[in-house]
């Protein structure tokens, strides 16, 4: 795939020789449609951490890796592509995700495992998964808007609840030195607020973040998505968390207290080739609330 970038109107129809079948935006419209593949999000966060996982990964004889949301099936499909040894676990709680993923699998020729339904600690063993990829939701919403917002963008309170909840349940799944790969927009003060939430809620483990964009005012993106910004709870959170960070990310569980880096700079060659920006960024919000 080349570096130029995807309209988020138009599927991604291959990667890494890799096909998928997606849905776009412009296809059709409807409450539990397939978020499409997007070139700044799946595949930039596998160019900007292939690296780490490549090497983590092809050092143990046995590995097991779960996509939690798998959509389309990306995350599975490279993932067992590049890892033929490991065993993989798809995850959706839409059954159209898992019927999308299978005949993705299909049309790829490559064996994983789908399991339809809501993530919980109690559908895997603990300390089981070396990596397991987490892509929730991030669209900022007044919760009294949810059900005009589509069931892909739907991350809870700020945009932010569904990597916690995910975040909690992944931990206990992680085996120790395993990795949670991660592409997500925070807000925050002088970092995302998830990296508070996993240092008050972990204690322990190494995490690595890249600002895919430069870091921009909360506010400016929320007049940017919905104009005459007339919604108290937004206008709140903006005071409370006045900083939006575009990322994507890699936890690993240790016993080590718990430490964060910021990335950014090492990752400069890769980013280069981005063709995005917050202006395309707020235009593809737009899309969803037009749902």
């Amino acid at each position: 795939m080349s570096s130029k970038r995807i309209d988020y109107n138009n599927p991604l129809p291959e990667f890494e020789g890799l096909k998928f079948h997606v849905d776009a935006f412009n296809e059709r419209r409807h409450i539990q449609q397939i978020f499409p593949i997007l070139y700044e999000e799946q595949p930039l966060t596998w160019q900007l951490y292939q690296e780490e996982i490549t090497d983590f990964l092809t050092s143990k004889r046995k590995v097991k890796i779960l996509d939690v949301g798998c959509g389309s099936g990306f995350w599975g499909l490279l993932l067992k592509k590049k890892f033929p040894h490991a065993t993989v676990v798809c995850l959706d709680k839409n059954p159209l995700a898992i019927e999308r993923t299978r005949y993705n699998a299909l049309l790829n020729q490559l064996d994983i495992n789908l399991v339809e339904g809501l993530y919980d600690k109690t559908l895997f063993k603990h300390n089981s998964f070396d990596l397991i990829v987490l892509t929730p939701p991030y669209h900022l919403y007044d919760p009294k808007d949810s059900n005009h917002i589509p069931l892909f963008a739907r991350g809870g309170d700020y945009g932010l609840h569904e990597f916690y909840s995910q975040s909690i349940i992944a931990f206990a799944h992680l085996k120790t030195d395993g990795k949670i790969l991660f592409n997500q927009m925070s807000a925050g003060l002088d970092m995302p607020d998830y990296v508070r939430f996993y240092y008050e809620k972990f204690k322990v483990g190494e995490m690595e973040f890249t600002n895919i964009l430069p870091p921009i005012s909360t506010l400016a993106f929320l007049k940017g998505l919905y104009g005459n910004l007339d919604s108290q709870y937004l206008i709140d959170f903006a005071k409370m968390m006045p900083m939006l960070f575009y990322t994507s990310g890699m936890y690993t569980k240790s016993k080590k207290p718990f430490s964060s880096t910021e990335n950014t700079s090492s990752k400069s060659q890769i980013l280069s080739q981005l063709q995005e920006n917050w202006q395309t960024r707020i235009a593809l919000h737009k899309e969803i609330n037009r749902f």
